[in-house]
């Protein structure tokens, strides 16, 4: 339940405000997030092992 209410959030928020992001890179950016999960698609584990290494 929790990443059908992110979903319909981002989407929400995409419609109502005057965003850059074409429909295809939205579908994009929420079927990375789906798939590799939120913390991999935000680019945030690269990030910290970089910063372990």
């Amino acid at each position: 339940m929790g990443n059908s209410n992110a979903i319909l959030g981002v989407i929400t928020y995409w419609l109502q405000h005057d965003t850059q992001q074409s429909p295809e890179e939205i579908a994009t950016m929420l079927m990375e997030t789906m798939l590799k999960g939120t913390f991999e698609a935000s680019g945030l584990r690269s990030i910290i092992e970089k910063d372990s290494e």
